[in-house]
């Protein structure tokens, strides 16, 4: 039974340093996804006088994937700033494609 009890807790103790072991830091998936070279960035104009203007850059990530970094100035501290992308240009109008 001795012998029974010192398996078990042996076994324990492996299974623990295992676990905590295989912990890593987790990263965002698109920064572990290699990138291709291929980029655009596009300006963003203000709109309606809002003063928020800036930049976004989409690159290209294999396997089907695209990082979009979307850099703003003109915002007001603590402000909101929901982003999507429209079928067609503000102007022509059209429905949401995507919603980052």
């Amino acid at each position: 039974m001795k012998r029974l009890y010192h398996l078990l807790l042996m076994f324990l103790g492996i299974s623990g340093v295992l676990l905590l072991g295989s912990c890593v830091d987790e990263e965002s998936p698109i920064d572990a996804i290699p990138l291709l070279g291929n980029s655009n960035t596009y300006v963003l104009n203000q709109v309606d006088g809002s003063a928020v203007s800036g930049t976004v850059k989409f690159e290209e990530a294999r396997g089907g994937y695209t990082k979009i970094t979307i850099e703003l100035s003109g915002t007001p501290d603590g402000a909101a700033h929901p982003t999507h992308i429209h079928f067609n240009s503000v102007a022509e109008g059209g429905g949401i494609a995507i919603t980052l």
